[in-house]
Parts: structure tokens; sequence; C-alpha cells
């Protein structure tokens, strides 16, 4: 096992040739060098320096092997993890201006080859829960239903490359990793229709109208259907970690041992969680009013737009009531263009809350008054 660097320096008098540069190594006490070893904290490996000047460019290279012989990988692991995390100390220290490049890391290879199987099972996982629960609440024709258009059309030219059978058989399998999560954690309404939200708000009288506003309350799959089962902290942060690693993996991206021990446990929480969602799947009941819903989600992504101009002032106003947080997410929902850009509209919403934050007040002043002529009269 091997790591493999190429040093560059601006040519100089300083650091120039190989002894020299074994000389700075040694810099540091706990390196020492003996025949064709380098030695360091009671361990020796093998180790290569070549160097050569680049004439026409005034720069010197460096070429650095440092290769360890052990039977055991994880032993060799251990030791090039230790000099390669010196020798990159001693190059910064060292006051010369020097450019480093790993360019060969067996032990980020290591760590890729233990970490792929992980990962893969997780992804696996997530696609065996969203195609059972699909086939047992929507049927077997959820793909051709719910499939974003581009997706199904690249799923259909991969099966027709594949001579694959249909394209329920390689349907997830072309989704990507991040996709998948779009399918269980984009939040969406049961109801999408804007126009009846905005009725709803401008016929508020009092706070106590605004509660049939819930059911545009945006919800995920995870929160509808599964949290329920097994709770997870951030476990949508925690698959979008993951996915950075995967795509390291995949790669062969340089991988650390903190990165190692990082996918372990995500990997291990998350395959707990869906493992878990998988044994109770059959209790799992989608209402057949949702049921639509459900796959029109699969469909596509929810567009997210922004908030409402309007809605930014509900963060200023003082009702204590849970409500607010419901209207503050409505500006999540799936909102054409057009009715964002209806700012009159919208400006109307904004004062109907500043109506009824107004009612709220002078009731709360009322209210406050007549406690304390109570207590006089006491």
């Amino acid at each position: 096992m091997k790591i493999e660097y190429i040093i560059i320096k601006k040519e100089d008098d300083f650091c120039n040739s190989v002894e020299r540069f074994k000389n700075l190594l040694s810099t540091n006490s706990r390196i020492t060098f003996e025949n064709s070893k380098i030695k360091f904290s009671n361990v020796a490996l093998d180790y290569s320096i070549k160097t050569e000047n680049i004439q026409n460019k005034k720069e010197r290279i460096f070429q650095l092997i440092f290769i360890s012989n052990e039977s055991d990988e994880s032993r060799s692991v251990k030791h090039l993890e230790k000099i390669d995390k010196l020798f990159k100390r001693i190059i910064k220290k060292s006051g010369i201006k020097f450019n480093l490049n790993t360019i060969w890391d067996e032990v980020s290879q290591y760590y890729c080859k233990s970490c792929y199987p992980r990962i893969n099972e997780i992804e696996n996982l997530m696609r065996k829960l969203i195609f059972r629960f699909m086939i047992k609440n929507i049927g077997s024709d959820w793909v051709k239903k719910s499939f974003p258009q581009k997706l199904r059309e690249n799923v259909e030219k991969i099966a027709e490359k594949n001579e694959a059978e249909g394209l329920l058989e390689n349907s997830l399998y072309e989704a990507d990793f991040i996709q998948l999560i779009e399918f269980i954690f984009i939040p969406y309404p049961k109801n999408r229709d804007i126009n009846k939200l905005f009725e709803m708000i401008n016929a508020a009288e009092k706070l106590g109208d605004l509660e049939k506003v819930k059911e545009f309350q945006p919800k995920s799959n995870w929160e509808r259907y599964f949290s329920s089962i097994i709770k997870i902290d951030d476990l949508e942060d925690k698959w979008k970690k993951l996915y950075k690693y995967r795509n390291k993996v995949a790669h062969n991206k340089p991988l650390t041992k903190d990165d190692n021990k990082n996918i372990v446990s995500i990997s291990e929480e998350i395959k707990k969680a869906l493992s878990k969602v998988l044994d109770g799947l059959d209790d799992i009941i989608v209402d057949n009013s949702d049921k639509e819903m459900v796959s029109e989600v699969a469909k596509d992504s929810i567009s997210i737009y922004p908030i409402f101009e309007a809605f930014k002032n509900i963060q200023k106003l003082t009702i204590n009531s849970n409500i607010l947080k419901i209207i503050e997410n409505i500006g999540k929902l799936a909102i054409s263009p057009e009715i964002i850009k209806n700012l009159e509209r919208a400006n109307n919403i904004s004062k109907k809350f500043k109506k009824l934050d107004n009612l709220s007040k002078e009731n709360n002043s009322i209210e406050t008054k007549e406690d304390n002529g109570v207590k006089n009269e006491n």
C-alpha cells in the first residue's frame, strides 16, 4: 500500500536536491532515514524520492512515495495515515512555498472500498421502501403515472439499450440517489387550491377562523406516513450528507478516516430507520383521497417559490398563535409565478393580518383592564 506525492517549488538554492529534501524532513526529530527506510514513531516504511528541474519554468519537482508492506491492510492504513499527517505538517511549517499534490492515495482507496457496500445498501433500502409503498397504495402502473417525464424517458432508453422487459423493472435503479429523497422529504399540501386559501384568509374575522388553513400546511411523505413508526433527528440532512460522501466514493475522491467514521455512523442510523419503516409498511394506509396527491408528488418536485412579500410582515405581528407558523409555510406552496406577482392580492392579505393583530391587541387590553379592576375591588 502506498501514497504518492508531487511537490513543486520555485527553483532556487533552497532544498534543491534529494539529500536536502531528506534533511528538510529530518528537521522533525521523529523522522530518521536508514538505508532504504524512513523511520518514525517505531514504524519503518519504504520510500522513494526523485527530483528534476523544469528548466523553462524555473521550477523543481519532487516525487515522493511512502510504501507500507504490511500484510495486514489496516496496519498499513494506520502507518501511512501517520506519515502523511506528519509529512504535510513539516511541509506547512518549512517556510518554503511548496505546491503539494497527492497523486495516488491507496489509503483513500481502502476507505472507498470499505464504504461503498454500506452506501449501496442504504440506497437500495430506500428504493425498496419507495417501490413497496407505491405498489401497495397506487398499483403496478405507478411508474407510468408518477415518474417525471424526463426521468421516464431516460429509464425507457436505458431499458431499451439493456433489452429490459419494461419500465417497471428499471424504474428506481435509474433514479439518482438524491432524487430518491425528494419523494420522501419534499413537503406538499393536501389542498393546493391557492384561490381557496386566499378566500379563507380574506373571510377570517377572528383568529379561530384561520384554523381551516391547516389543510394547506405542507408536510412530506415522511411526516405523513413514516415518522410515527420511528423518530430520527435530521434524517433529510443526514441523507444529503451521505449523498456527498457517495459522490466522493463513486468518483474516487479523497476519503479520510473521519469520513469513514461519519459514513458508518450515518448509514447505520439511516439503515435502522428504513428497516423499521419497511417492517411496519403493511400498517400504513393512504386514504383514497390522498392517493392522487402522493402520485403527483412522485411525478415531479413541487416548485418552491419565495415567501410572499406580504407574508414577510407576519414575522412582525404580535399575535400569539401557532397559526402564524402555518401561514408562513404557505409561502412554500406550489404557487404559480403569476400568483406570486399579484402583489395587490398579497397586500390585501397583509392588511387582513394587521387587522386581526389589532383586534387581538384590543381584546388583550380590555382583558387586562378588567383584571386590574377586579384586583382594585379586592
